[in-house]
């Protein structure tokens, strides 16, 4: 439960959620199949998470440079101030939007997962990457 609730750390420190889940996954390993799928699952839905804020991390970080770069090149030929075009103005903030609302739903159904778990049951994200695969037996 306290893996899929690691996706909470995320609105308070960047990327926080998966360093909780890794620490809970490696902590639990050997517990049996039921703890080890949950935290597996929520490890998995952290790195597909993190991912998914970088991409547009870095696609923001583009639309600001563009916007920076088009209103000097504007200013820099015209002598004066020019405006800004509302495309890339709407480009910048809709990448933040798009990101506020992917972490935003990730927590809902993250909390769903985590009552689910608690319920005794394992959860599956619908839309996370299988990255961490099955552990193998400890031998």
């Amino acid at each position: 439960m306290l893996a899929h609730l690691a996706c909470l750390a995320n609105f308070f420190f960047p990327f926080a959620g998966v360093i909780g889940a890794l620490v809970v996954y490696t902590l639990r390993r050997s517990d049996p199949s039921f703890v080890r799928e949950n935290a597996r699952n929520a490890l998995n839905e952290q790195i597909t998470l993190a991912i998914f804020n970088t991409i547009v991390i870095v696609c923001a970080i583009g639309v600001l440079a563009s916007l920076m770069f088009t209103a000097a090149i504007a200013q820099h030929h015209r002598g004066q101030p020019s405006a800004v075009f509302p495309w890339q103005l709407l480009a910048y903030f809709g990448c933040f939007l798009i990101l506020m609302l992917a972490n935003v739903t990730v927590a809902i159904i993250s909390c769903f997962a985590a009552r689910t778990a608690y319920l005794g049951r394992v959860f599956r994200y619908p839309f996370a990457i299988p990255f961490v695969r099955e552990a193998l037996p400890l031998a």
